[in-house]
């Protein structure tokens, strides 16, 4: 049993010492044979377009160098969805995002699960909610299409539409954050 306690405190001094020689980018390449890109925690800064605050795209500071792979889920805090990779290069990639008006996307809303289709622009909605379903505001909307990891939130219902003479009902969204102060995302 002693001698159990005397080789993991050895390997635990040796793995300590190794940490201790290598810089921390050579030591996280020795640890993982794979050099993928961390796609659940690694934060990347988002390049200024001040004063244009185009919202359609934006460049980021990762590329195929960091192991970006095209299409990739684009998130804020790695809750919200903000878009997807759609072009990289070797320190840099272009994100569509979700305020792009060529974007839609099936999703959810709240725990019923309520289909709707997610329309982008500068001022998002929600469409094509069937007229005998309930949909409250405040209520999440998330991720239900292929491409995107399942369950993504991307906002909160914030104003139900119905015309009198509609087929569906509308939604408009609240986002939890300001698009204009977004620094860094996070690759899922």
């Amino acid at each position: 049993m002693a001698w159990r306690v005397i080789i993991i405190i050895f390997l635990l001094s040796a793995f300590s010492f190794i940490k201790f020689l290598m810089p921390p980018q050579s030591l996280s390449n020795w640890l993982s044979a794979d050099k993928e890109f961390s796609q659940s925690s690694e934060k990347i800064k988002v390049f200024s377009t001040y004063p244009f605050n185009y919202k359609s795209e934006i460049t980021i500071n990762a590329g195929t160098d960091n192991g970006v792979k095209e299409g990739s889920a684009v998130t804020v805090d790695s809750r919200f969805l903000l878009g997807k990779v759609t072009t990289i290069f070797s320190n840099y990639s272009v994100v569509q995002t979700i305020f792009d008006t060529d974007w839609n996307m099936s999703v959810r809303i709240g725990k019923t699960g309520v289909d709707a289709l997610f329309v982008g622009g500068l001022e998002p909605k929600l469409t094509m909610i069937a007229l005998n379903k309930s949909v409250s505001t405040g209520e999440s909307i998330y991720s239900a299409g292929t491409g995107f990891p399942y369950g993504l939130e991307i906002g909160k219902v914030k104003d139900v539409i119905e015309e009198p003479t509609g087929v569906f009902k509308e939604t408009t969204i609240e986002f939890p954050y300001n698009f204009n102060e977004l620094r860094e995302v996070v690759i899922k």
